[in-house]
């Protein structure tokens, strides 16, 4: 009778992603003291962690909404093609 026990295997990248997600609960355990923002006429409190993550994806999506469109080369060879065909 062979007891073979299932080998369980991380990747690289799996444990870096576990690392980074430890990290990141330390991290959120550490701000979730509230803080008093005043912007413009507006007075806000909320917690450390919505203010940085809010901030993240603003500036995130600020940068998409601004970056300059890339098309594929493969399209750009098809475009090309199509031209020389014209």
């Amino acid at each position: 009778m062979n007891n073979q026990s299932a080998k369980f295997h991380l990747s690289p990248k799996q444990v870096i992603n576990i690392i980074l997600l430890v990290v990141l609960l330390i991290f959120i355990g550490q701000n979730v003291h509230s803080v008093s923002i005043k912007f413009l006429l507006w007075r806000l409190e909320m917690p450390v962690i919505i203010i940085i993550l809010a901030s993240f994806f603003m500036g995130f999506y600020t940068s998409r909404a601004f970056s300059k469109k890339i098309k594929p080369e493969k399209d750009k060879v098809t475009e090309l093609v199509n031209k020389t065909d014209e």
